[in-house]
Order: C-alpha cells, then structure tokens, then sequence
C-alpha cells in the first residue's frame, strides 16, 4: 500500500483539527494496518514537544512533520512553505497519495509533488477562502461603495483615513490573490486529481464560480463521525446527569461550540430565553472554550443559573456530553458561507442522536433526514 500524505495549513490547534483532520486518519490506520500516514502542518509558531504530544498521539503507523509558515501576502508568500515541501518529497522513493486540507494547503502540495511518485492527489474544500477573509475583515467597509463610511473616515484625522483607506485596498487584493489561488487549485489538471466537498451546495458553489468539472468533485464522507448506538448513549446520558445533577425529565438544549461572530450566539440565547419562558423544564448546556464570555452573555441576558451550565469538555468527551441532551443549537448568519457550509457541531449532534434546531441558513442542515 501506498503513503499518504496530509497536508495542513490552518494549525493542529485549529479547533477542527481533532474531529475533521486527527480521527479520520487514525480511521484509516486503524482499518488497515500497513497504511502509514505522514501529517505534516505548517504553523506559524513553534510548536514545543509537550504541545505536539497534547495533539498528536504516539501511533507507530503516524508520523508528524512540523514545518514553518510564513504571513500570507499572496503566491510569494506560499513559496518557501513549496521549498519546505519539495525538499520534503525529494526523501520518498516509493508511491504516495496526497491530501491537502484548503486551497493553500492544495497549491503548496501541487506545487511541491513529484509527478511521477504521486499516484492521486486530492483537495478538501472546506469552505469559501476569499469570502471567509472578506467576512473576517468585514470592519473594514468598502470605501468606494458607502458614501455613509466614506464620511465618517473622512471626518476622522487625516493619518486615520489614510490608515483606513491602505487597509481597504490592502483587503481586496488578498481577496482578489485568494481567488486566483483558488481557481488555480482547483481547476488543476495533475493526474487523478480530485476536490473533496463538504457539500452539494459548495460543490454547486465551486462548479459555478470557477467552471470546475463536476466529475472532478466527491462529497466528503470519510470525516462524517459514526451514529452512536443506542445502548451507549443512554448509558452516557445516564451517568452525565447524574453528575450535572439534571432530571432524567428535563428537556436538555445544547450549544455546542466557541463563540464567533459567524455562529450567532445571540440567536441561540434569545431562542432559549423564549423556550424557557413557556417551559420551565428546560436546561441549556454550553460546551464551550470561551467559557467565560458566554458565561457573562448569559448573566447579561438574565437567564437563572438554575437552568444552564457552561463546561469546557476535552474532544475525546464531547460525545458523552452530547448525550446527555436532546436537542442540538445551529444558528448562522444569511450568507453564501453558511449556505455551502457542513457545520462540524451539527454532525456530531447527529452522530450523537441529537435533534437539531436550525435558522435554515445552512443547505446541509435543510437536506438533512
């Protein structure tokens, strides 16, 4: 059997990591066990040993490359991640397979294989790289279109709406390098290559957009987390209320997530407000790394301590938790990124047996049965 070669540009700290990145490779391995996986990230800081090993577990068929990133800028910028690379594949004598997480990911690999050893090359399509930078730097509005923004920068001092002016024109171009980085990618014409899609609608998305052959793009399925049996669940949903001292009657919301502005919290704060306004046999469980801002959104909301808990749950736990409940919270914003997108909590609500309450601002959600 061949290698495989993973190829990560957005950190094994990205939150993603463990359930969309980790455990499908640890999958693979554990099916088969002469398939030996090199994951190699690229992270813009220095990663200690103790870090790698809170990451990475020890399995004698997996082996870490940790390679350095360079600020993004536009293709120049990509380069020495190339030269990091090539010189990597320079070592391999035998046949490999790629996978490359995201565009950047996917130009850095197509750039650095060796042709003739790689036998299929493969691009996960996560989402929207240009239109998720626009929606990061969103703050900064479009000067010439606003003539509102427009004079409030100018009413600004002079340096402040020079400052704000550069970092427009600064924003589009990335936007505009981040486009051609993506068609580029994908429109590539390497041997057996393939983009793998989270979705119909961000398939249908790509298709449009760059003129993508439609036969070049799978739906991901690999990284879609196994429904939990029955038996499991009600065992864990046993023990977790008992130890969150909940009612085995008591109907359990759960958030599930960090806070972003893209994820909404406010909808899914003032949704429960409003359950629990009709019903008071209800209870809101946040699963959170931001314990302390949602905390704090809540006592501003005035919702009873009595009726909500926010916990910081390691990965390899989360399921347990996600037992204990009986409805899933998904609410997104109104735009093509949450449209084409395949929330990562929705699919271990599922995995988990959860129903899930949605806006319908994702198409994945709207298609689920």
């Amino acid at each position: 059997m061949s290698d495989l070669v993973f190829v990560v540009y957005d950190s094994i700290k990205n939150s993603a990591f463990a359930g969309q990145v980790l455990q499908p490779i640890l999958k693979r391995i554990n099916q088969n066990s002469k398939q030996r996986v090199y994951l190699i990230s690229f992270e813009k800081e220095k990663l200690t040993q103790e870090e790698i090993s809170q990451y990475i577990p020890d399995n004698n068929n997996l082996i870490f490359i940790l390679l350095k990133r360079t600020p993004f800028f536009a293709k120049f910028g990509l380069y020495y991640s190339v030269i990091q690379l090539k010189k990597l594949f320079k070592n391999f004598t035998q046949e490999y397979s790629v996978i490359c997480r995201g565009a950047l990911a996917g130009w850095v690999g197509i750039k650095s294989i060796d042709s003739d050893l790689c036998i299929s090359f493969t691009v996960q399509a996560r989402g929207l790289l240009p239109e998720e930078y626009e929606y990061s730097k969103r703050e900064t509005k479009n000067l010439f279109s606003s003539p509102v923004i427009l004079s409030e920068a100018r009413s600004a001092k002079s340096n402040g709406f020079l400052n704000y002016f550069l970092k427009n024109i600064f924003h589009r171009y990335i936007v505009k390098e981040l486009t051609k980085i993506e068609k580029e990618v994908y429109k590539s014409n390497i041997k057996n290559f393939k983009i793998e899609s989270v979705s119909q609608a961000l398939k249908d998305h790509i298709i449009k957009k760059y003129e993508v052959n439609q036969e070049n793009i799978i739906l991901a399925t690999y990284d879609i987390p196994e429904a939990i049996s029955n038996n499991q669940l009600c065992e864990w949903k046993k023990d977790i209320r008992q130890k969150l001292n909940i009612s085995p009657n008591t109907h359990v919301y759960c958030y599930n997530g960090s806070i972003k502005a893209w994820q909404s919290i406010e909808l899914v704060i003032n949704f429960f407000k409003q359950e629990l306004y009709n019903n008071k046999n209800i209870f809101l469980l946040v699963l959170t790394q931001d314990q302390t801002e949602f905390e704090n959104l809540l006592i501003t909301n005035q919702i009873n301590k009595d009726y909500y808990k926010v916990l910081y749950v390691e990965h390899s736990e989360i399921y347990k938790y996600l037992a204990a409940c009986d409805t899933g919270l998904i609410f997104r914003e109104n735009n093509i990124i949450s449209w084409v997108s395949r929330p990562i909590k929705a699919m271990e609500y599922k995995s988990a047996g959860l129903k899930i309450v949605h806006n319908n601002t994702v198409k994945w959600l709207i298609d689920l049965k």
